[in-house]
């Protein structure tokens, strides 16, 4: 699953201009640290990229003990209407879902999508997450959606004829091949 999830990573970056490790660092990494629900999801996808090397370097982090976490604080999240559809919970769930795509099930995929689709519904679309991060919220979403999908086999959760967009769906970016682009994207 490593090398999937690598080839993934690649691709999203050859797909994806505005995805840079810039922004990672810059907007990403910081805002990762403002929620609870978030980090353990981040640390979800790290752990199990690295998984668990042998010997002293081991990190001994039981990757399900994890995932309960992390799904424990997305539910005190979404109990919270404070909380509930914010970037940081929308950015979570949508975490937990490239989890699934990657190293889960990919129902649980779908049903995480489902609900960053409800999430971002109610925010107005995707429109009304476009100024978070600075644009970078959205282009995470339209990003792992479109890559784990494939991963998946599972439908695009957000195509452009269900949300719109104001930026270039990673489908049609001009570094992918017109060929890929109208053979994948489903509406």
């Amino acid at each position: 699953m490593k090398d999937l999830y690598e080839s993934d990573i690649a691709s999203m970056a050859n797909s994806t201009p505005d995805l840079t490790v810039e922004s990672l660092q810059t907007l990403w990494m910081p805002f990762v640290f403002t929620d609870a629900a978030l980090l353990h999801a981040t640390l979800l996808i790290g752990t199990s990229f690295y998984g668990s090397p042998p010997g002293p370097r081991s990190h001994g982090i039981d990757v399900f003990e994890l995932k309960c976490m992390t799904i424990s604080a997305i539910n005190e999240s979404l109990q919270d209407p404070d909380r509930s559809i914010s970037d940081q919970t929308i950015a979570a769930v949508l975490s937990l879902a490239q989890y699934e795509a990657f190293w889960g099930e990919a129902r649980d995929f779908a049903f995480h999508m489902r609900a960053v689709q409800n999430m971002v519904h109610v925010r107005g679309g995707l429109n009304g997450i476009s100024t978070s991060l600075q644009g970078l919220l959205e282009i995470m979403v339209l990003t792992i959606d479109y890559h784990s999908s494939r991963a998946t086999g599972a439908e695009i959760s957000f195509g452009p004829g269900r949300f719109p967009s104001s930026i270039t769906h990673p489908a049609f970016s001009s570094r992918r091949s017109s060929r890929m682009a109208a053979g994948e994207l489903l509406q």
